[in-house]
């Protein structure tokens, strides 16, 4: 089943919906169909450079989706050393790069996005034009709201880092 979800195709392309429960893999059959949507592009040269766009309300996630990623294509580059540098992934890759706008970015080899839902809203908040969705007053509470999210986030950070030293 996992193989149909990863090389599912539809014409016009269209998105897919995945449902299942936690623990099922559907993350995983993500990353594989994302990767191997990236290699199809990469190989025929020739083809449409897919648009992809991971969004998740949990940062961690959103991390660990987007390291699973680009380690497949260090794990591909290994097995095909006669790419040239610009048909893979770069070593910049790995970089927790700021996505603040939905431009691709060229040290990603223009790879997919990989955005908390919190960055998206904002992001379309942005850029899309006319009336900003939200007000000075709600950018202002959630930007107070990401700062406690952080300090939260270094704080358990500091906590496991002091764990490995034990």
């Amino acid at each position: 089943k996992e193989h149909e979800i990863i090389h599912h195709t539809s014409n016009p392309q269209r998105s897919i919906l995945l449902m299942g429960r936690s623990g099922t893999g559907k993350t995983t059959c993500l990353v594989f169909r994302m990767w191997a949507q990236y290699m199809a592009y990469v190989e025929n040269s020739s083809g449409i450079l897919p648009r992809q766009l991971f969004v998740t309300k949990n940062d961690v996630l959103r991390r660990e989706v987007k390291k699973s990623f680009y380690n497949m294509g260090l794990a591909w580059r290994r097995r095909s050393p006669h790419l040239s540098t610009d048909t893979s992934l770069s070593s910049n890759a790995l970089k927790d790069i700021p996505e603040t706008k939905l431009k691709r970015d060229a040290s990603v080899s223009n790879g997919p996005l990989f955005l908390t839902a919190r960055k998206w809203l904002e992001t379309l908040d942005n850029e899309l034009p006319g009336e900003r969705f939200f007000s000075s007053e709600e950018m202002s509470q959630r930007l107070n709201s990401q700062r406690e999210d952080d300090t939260v986030k270094r704080g358990i950070e500091a906590l496991f880092s002091e764990d490995d030293i034990d």
